[in-house]
């Protein structure tokens, strides 16, 4: 079953950025949902040895038997594995946690930084994909209050190699009452992919879709109504306030009719 894993799965989109001269690993997803009131932000991919880590060999706690390598084929990413490591660096008051060779997790409160990020040259899908670190590798997470009052499913989506979306919550919207102006919109409907978006969980492409057309219009902010309809502007009107976020209003992290998933453009 591992083997198939590695033919199979290990095709998660892991980005790279020119960082000081190297192109250095980037995850698909710059944030993670741990629990009700808590996140876990990426702070990448660094290498890894019994002799040399991020954190302490002695906090591991190991995962690897719990690992649904079946499911991990479906959705194509670690995420069940990063919660439960997060869970458990909450559980033990730590700042900090990693996910190592698929389900190792370590935690600290002083991480080394001073260790190598991996490249693009070394090949991040082997070493970095599924955001939990290969059998060299340990992708670093920090612990920080969650922002969104209403379950979405992620905190942010990355748009291209240097800006990433800002999950800001779900709203109401209507012709009388718009976040964004009415006249700001591109139908991209026609690209909406349920099954995709049934297999990843989310519809991080459709976000990533609209987010382009924002930053092509100039747009610091854009949301995404009935599954596919892009809204953009600078001064979003959040007077309403939140819905009570439920599957049927803000599915995948997309609005329904009526219904739109606010985001800022923000830079890597």
């Amino acid at each position: 079953m591992i083997g198939k894993f590695f033919s199979v799965v290990l095709v998660a989109a892991v980005f790279a950025v020119n960082t000081e001269g190297s192109e250095v690993c980037r995850p698909e997803y710059p944030v993670h949902f741990i629990s009700d009131s808590k996140q876990a932000i990426n702070k990448g991919c660094y290498h890894s040895s019994s002799d040399s880590k991020v954190f302490p060999k002695e906090s591991l706690f190991n995962l690897r038997s719990k690992i649904d390598w079946n499911q991990w084929v479906l959705t194509n990413n670690g995420i069940e594995i990063i919660r439960q490591c997060g869970q458990e660096a909450i559980v033990r008051n730590k700042a900090y946690f990693g996910v190592e060779f698929y389900g190792e997790c370590y935690f600290g409160d002083t991480p080394d930084f001073s260790l190598s990020k991996v490249t693009v040259a070394e090949n991040c899908t082997k070493l970095c994909g599924m955001e939990v670190g290969g059998a060299s590798a340990m992708m670093v997470y920090e612990v920080a209050a969650r922002v969104l009052s209403c379950p979405a499913i992620s905190a942010g989506y990355f748009i291209d190699d240097t800006h990433w979306a800002w999950n800001m919550g779900c709203y109401a919207q209507s012709s009388a009452s718009h976040v964004l102006p009415l006249g700001n919109v591109d139908n991209q409907s026609s690209k909406t992919n349920f099954v995709a978006y049934r297999a990843a969980g989310h519809a991080g492409d459709m976000v990533k879709i609209c987010g382009q057309i924002a930053i092509q219009n100039g747009a610091s902010f854009f949301g995404v109504e009935n599954y596919g309809y892009c809204y953009y502007g600078n001064q979003p009107d959040k007077s309403d306030g939140e819905v009570a976020c439920t599957p049927q209003k803000c599915i995948f992290d997309i609005g329904t009719k009526e219904h739109i998933v606010l985001y800022k453009v923000m830079d890597v």
